[in-house]
């Protein structure tokens, strides 16, 4: 089994739990056209999707509002616009939780909308030891610095961080895992393809459920 070394499992949010991407894209070009006249392109959305929210909204609204007005403005279209978990994301994660694994989320989105999407997923967020979103740390990914809140709360359970996994979609999920010492493993569903995770000799899965079999 994947995890036997480990005894903490971190998880990307977005095409690592959950089906986003194409949902989301269409959401926020929705959201350009109704609030602000404007056409975003996926052109654009390709070259900023995974950055922290807040910055990445700015660019994809060509900073025509405030960044609370956009943000206000995208959530009420959510409803036209769920995200789903795929199909063993929640069995995974109850298998982890039910054998007293240490699981988190760390993630360039808002932890405020993470626990809004899992909570309408009926995912058990309850149980999960750190849901960090873009606002909860100064640093974000690829800068591995991401993970040190992590890191010290994984200290005071005597866990270090050759005994953590993080899980993750795109290359700066990797590059931050490895750059704080973490192992990684790509779930290849987003803008990184296997070839080239592959290329940096990144093991890859083609579900969660490998994680577990």
């Amino acid at each position: 089994m994947l995890i036997s070394p480990y005894k903490a499992i971190l998880f990307d949010f977005d095409e690592t739990l959950v089906e986003a991407m194409n949902v989301k894209w269409k959401q926020h070009q929705a959201a350009a056209k109704q609030f602000y006249n404007h056409e975003l392109t996926e052109e654009t959305i390709r070259q900023y999707w995974g950055m922290p929210f807040e910055p990445m909204i700015e660019l994809f609204y060509d900073h025509k509002d405030t960044v609370e007005n956009m943000k206000n403005n995208y959530h009420s279209l959510d409803h036209k616009y769920p995200k789903y978990p795929f199909a063993d994301t929640i069995p995974v994660l109850t298998y982890l939780q039910n054998h007293s694994y240490w699981t988190g989320i760390i993630t360039s989105m808002t932890k405020e909308s993470i626990i809004k999407d899992m909570k309408e997923c009926a995912m058990p967020y309850e149980k999960l030891n750190l849901i960090q979103g873009s606002m909860d740390s100064s640093f974000h990914k690829p800068d591995p610095r991401v993970f040190n809140t992590a890191l010290s709360l994984l200290e005071k359970e005597n866990i270090l961080p050759s005994q953590t996994l993080y899980v993750g979609d795109d290359l700066r999920d990797m590059k931050a895992a490895k750059g704080a010492g973490i192992d990684f493993i790509a779930l290849p569903n987003g803008l990184t393809s296997k070839e080239e995770f592959l290329i940096h000799k990144t093991h890859c899965i083609n579900s969660l459920s490998d994680l577990i079999r």
